[in-house]
């Protein structure tokens, strides 16, 4: 077929259609339905490929079914389901077909987003990146870029192309783009979350931009929502009076504000599953402020038993700060990253990582728990938040050993995708690899860990390697021996764990693997959150000790990233 030769190629494939291998039969029905829908010029069945795709009897058929579904909705411009088709093909693509399943499921992730440049959902943006908006009709006289609100760039001449320095240090940001007319008036605004949550939402008053309002005012909300949950709705009131209750996108409205009154102006979203987020704008207060002299921060701890408020002493610094409250592990439930070592060393490994790591999810997490799991070598596969534990399952079977260690950037991934503070959070990472291709060092990890507040688990297995293992990251330096290298890595990642109140495990062997995991577990059902008050201030980072009062000091991280005022601790 791929010479042209349609004629001997259906052949082919009716002689296959006919083999005693349901395999032969499934792949022929799928070709031959490509096949026969490009000469007759019609679009092929999304059915049958679907059926194939998700009850094919082998992996292959599985992979060709998906792939051929993620092309039909690609081609008919269902880009975020064809995102949906081609990551299912990933988790079942062969090492041959792996990077082809990868390459497809990147360039729909590009297709889909309104900026180019980014990289798809789940891709780390640091450093300097060459950037575009998607083309709009008709063409601005000038796109400006603005990052959290600031402009950074502005472009005057098709593709209106420019390049932003996002910052060494992986960080949550909102990058704006605008377009402009010849007479200045903005003609299209798009906003972009860089190193977004995967299951974050949110909603934001876009317009009025202003706290002086008067007669009519435009209402305009962003909205951001994860993957796969739906707006149920979108209520804008002012003074708690209904303006517009709206089920659809673009969600705007128009209201009138009556000379001099003052209001609260607010926005509220409600998902499927019922849960809710606002924002507000406090309008025409004048002198009128709403402000707040005490900042809450939440630190985890451990300790064999519930604790309770009057207890705990929080010293941040050298100042003891009043705790508010105490969030037990029976009262929420647990958000983790599991993050599996996916090169090409661990063949050999593979299957009893693969075993231990599935009784961790079944034998150690609760029902209620939800898990992220993510596979890295040179890249990353992620398995976005989820309490399913077949899909958990399938996504750790998956994995299939190829390529080179990221460790470093798979970390700082997991660490960008974990919820928000609110719950407990675990990073549990399996390793036997040194790190030779990531962006980041063990600096910038360090860094990003303390700024999540997420504790850090690691297993690091000794690696095998010969005479001679070069070392290419950022880091690097050139020792004598292989194991002073590992040594070196094996103290900093120990380093990036003891400062979040996490643990280090490092392993001659597997044997004592799955023991490992259930000793995590056990420690994890030991954390608490301590939530104390303390002032707003600068962004800055805090040193923390937390014991009880009887002197018995808790296990807790080093310190905390105390976010300054307005800032959301992304």
């Amino acid at each position: 077929l791929a010479l042209g030769k349609a004629a001997q190629g259906r052949q082919l494939l009716e002689a296959l259609r006919e083999s005693s291998e349901p395999e032969d039969q499934q792949l022929a029905a799928i070709w031959l339905e490509i096949l026969n829908a490009h000469q007759k010029g019609v679009a092929p069945s999304e059915g049958l490929f679907l059926e194939l795709a998700n009850n094919g009897s082998t992996d292959r058929v599985r992979f060709e079914g998906w792939m051929a579904a993620g092309n039909l909705r690609m081609s008919a411009g269902r880009i975020d389901d064809a995102i949906i088709s081609y990551r299912s093909a990933v988790a079942v693509a062969s090492a041959v077909n792996h990077r082809l399943a990868l390459a497809a499921l990147r360039a729909a992730e590009e297709r889909a987003s309104s900026v180019l440049g980014l990289g798809g959902p789940g891709s780390l943006v640091v450093g300097r990146r060459t950037i575009q908006p998607r083309p709009v009709a008709p063409a601005p006289a000038l796109v400006e870029f603005r990052l959290d609100g600031r402009l950074v760039a502005s472009s005057r001449r098709a593709p209106f192309a420019t390049s932003i320095d996002f910052g060494r240090i992986p960080q949550r940001q909102i990058l704006e783009v605008r377009s402009l007319d010849a007479a200045g008036r903005v003609s299209d605004r798009t906003r972009v979350v860089v190193n977004r949550r995967s299951d974050e939402f949110a909603i934001r008053i876009v317009e009025p931009s202003t706290h002086e309002l008067n007669g009519f005012v435009d209402v305009e909300v962003a909205t951001e929502v994860p993957r796969g949950r739906l707006i149920e709705s979108v209520l804008v009131e002012w003074n708690d009076r209904r303006v517009a209750l709206m089920t659809s996108a673009p969600y705007r409205t128009r209201f009138e504000v009556k000379v001099g009154e003052r209001g609260i102006l607010r926005a509220v979203m409600r998902m499927d599953d019922g849960s809710e987020v606002e924002d507000v704008l406090l309008a025409n207060a004048g002198a009128m402020t709403l402000a707040s002299e005490v900042h809450l921060v939440e630190v985890p701890v451990y300790a064999e038993r519930e604790l309770t408020a009057e207890e705990i002493v929080v010293k941040e610094g050298a100042r003891q700060r009043a705790v508010d409250r105490v969030i037990s592990a029976e009262e929420s439930p647990l958000r983790i990253a599991l993050v599996l070592d996916a090169s090409h060393s661990m063949g050999e490994h593979i299957l009893d990582v693969q075993e231990a790591a599935i009784r961790f999810v079944e034998t150690q997490l609760e029902d209620r728990d939800r898990i992220m799991m993510l596979a890295f070598n040179q890249s990353a596969r992620i398995l976005w938040p989820t309490n399913d534990r077949a899909l958990i399952e399938k996504a750790i079977l998956a994995i299939r050993p190829r390529g080179i260690t990221s460790l470093h950037d798979a970390m700082t991934i997991a660490l960008l995708q974990i919820p928000s503070p609110g719950s407990r959070r675990a990073l549990v990472v399996f390793s036997d690899g040194m790190d030779t291709n990531s962006q980041l060092s063990p600096r910038e990890v360090a860094e990003v860990a303390r700024r999540s507040g997420v504790p850090i688990y690691v297993l690091s297995l000794r690696p095998n390697f010969g005479p001679h293992m070069p070392r290419t990251g950022r880091d690097s330096v050139m020792i004598d021996t292989p194991w002073a290298i590992v040594r070196q890595e094996q103290a900093r990642l120990h380093k990036v764990t003891r400062s979040t109140g996490g643990r280090t495990f490092n392993l001659d062997s597997l044997e004592k693997l799955e023991s490992i995991f259930a000793e995590i577990g056990e420690d994890l059902r030991k954390q608490s959150l301590v939530i104390y008050q303390t002032e707003p201030s600068a962004s800055e980072w805090r040193p923390v000790e937390v014991s009880l009062r009887s002197g018995e000091r808790l296990r807790s991280p080093e310190g905390v990233y105390v976010a300054g005022e307005g800032e959301d601790g992304q």
